[in-house]
């Protein structure tokens, strides 16, 4: 799958991201619907996401990933 499919979801249809803050820099309370739907959308992309690839460059991936949290911690 390329990335241009995995920016074509519902954010992207829809223009600019919705906003978590407010013009002050607060939090802005999502309601239950808008949660579930933002959880669901992370479910989806996440699955989308472990399709990308063979294995065998999955697992390149993954190993270049440890190797650059071993070297540089969060």
């Amino acid at each position: 799958m390329a990335t241009e499919q995995l920016q074509g979801g519902q954010a992207a249809a829809a223009g600019a991201p919705h906003r978590s803050t407010d013009a002050r820099g607060r939090l802005i309370p999502l309601t239950e619907e808008e949660l579930r739907r933002k959880a669901e959308e992370a479910i989806r992309v996440t699955d989308e996401i472990a399709t990308i690839g063979d294995l065998d460059e999955q697992d390149a991936t993954l190993n270049m990933l440890l190797k650059f949290l071993d070297e540089e911690p969060l």
